[in-house]
């Protein structure tokens, strides 16, 4: 499986029935390393179709080992669109879903792309997108039609899916355990939320120094990177450098995630707190199911709790034994004792009912 493709259109320094030489280099290398490095030559010639869309690739959320720093399922639905007609490419319907949702997510794309063209687009989503997810085994699906509101003259390029795992979930409030080893200067980490934003950032650390640093994050989707300027990390075996350390623990000091030291350039760890993927609602009454999956308990937050009626059904239609205590305007259940699965939980009060999927991991 590739882990490093890169593609170049070399149009421009070729003539046809002429001979070309093409070489490449790498910019700087020490060391005894190899690189197995392949080549595939693609040509072209006129295009099949006047009117044709194609849906390239699924970036993220996907397993695949090529896209195991930017395929994370924090980073949104991304997908890459490709114009293979000879129509300039104006307008696309694009649908996603995950599993076996029978309501997909529809998003029109609008731009100009020329034959062979293609684009990265980020696809909104939001809880409806998710509520399909199952503890494991997971895949995201997307599709075009309509290119430019007709109709697609080849449909077998119509249509990717992509694997992918629920991101781990941690506390909203963890320590992070970094010990450095003797080139402290080539580190650093930062938490970024959904949107990019840095949330927590630190560096300038001290040679083979122990460092814990208390992070308290709200309901989200997080990335947490480590990065290593040396390109070694921080526990190689190749080199004096010594050893360091890197783990996610609880404020008691219990392992959360402990991190593996000899990674390269970087650690990218997707995470959600309390919740995955959802986020507390504001619709009936502020009502707020989390965390969402959920392992050994999940809460319900909404005003005046106390006057509203809270089922619970399993995957076949069995009534689950609910055991919870009560806060102001909150319940807490306990669930260590169900099963992994999806639950359908039935919140109804003064004669309005809403039902939220749970999953328990």
């Amino acid at each position: 499986m590739p882990t490093d493709v890169q593609e170049w259109d070399i149009t421009p320094y070729v003539s046809a029935g002429q001979s070309v030489e093409i070489d490449y280099g790498l910019s700087s290398a020490t060391g005894t390393s190899d690189y197995i490095v392949n080549h595939q030559l693609v040509s072209y010639g006129p295009a099949n179709h006047t009117l044709d869309a194609k849906l390239v690739e699924i970036i993220s959320p996907n397993n695949r080992v090529e896209f195991g720093r930017t395929g994370r399922i924090c980073e949104g639905v991304e997908v890459v669109i490709q114009n293979t007609g000879s129509t300039t490419l104006s307008s696309l319907e694009i649908e996603y879903w995950v599993n076996n949702s029978s309501s997909p997510e529809t998003y029109t794309w609008n731009g100009s792309l020329e034959i062979m063209e293609q684009e990265k687009i980020l696809l909104p989503s939001n809880d409806k997108l998710w509520s399909s997810l199952t503890a494991t085994k997971n895949r995201m699906y997307a599709s075009v039609h309509s290119p430019n509101g007709g109709s697609d003259e080849y449909a077998l390029n119509n249509e990717r899916s992509a694997a992918f795992e629920i991101p781990e979930i941690i506390p909203d409030e963890f320590y992070i355990y970094f010990r450095t080893n003797s080139a402290a200067v080539q580190n650093s980490y930062q938490i970024t939320d959904e949107s990019g934003t840095v949330v927590f950032s630190k560096s300038n650390f001290s040679n083979n120094q122990f460092n814990n640093d208390t992070v308290r994050l709200p309901f989200g989707c997080y990335t947490f990177q480590l990065n290593d300027a040396g390109d070694n990390g921080i526990s190689f075996w190749a080199n004096s450098e010594g050893n360091g350390s890197l783990a996610f623990r609880r404020l008691n000091g219990a392992n959360l995630k402990q991190f593996q030291g000899d990674f390269g350039k970087s650690i990218v760890f997707p995470f959600t707190v309390n919740s995955a993927l959802s986020k507390p609602e504001n619709k009936l009454f502020d009502l707020s199911l989390h965390p969402n999956p959920a392992q050994d308990q999940f809460s319900i937050t909404m005003e005046e709790i106390d006057k509203a009626e809270i089922v619970a059904f399993n995957g076949v239609g069995q009534q689950m034994t609910l055991n919870g205590r009560t806060y102001e305007n909150e319940v807490v259940y306990n669930t260590r004792n169900w099963k992994k699965g999806v639950y359908l939980i039935h919140i109804t009060k003064e004669g309005r009912k809403i039902v939220k999927k749970l999953l328990i991991l």
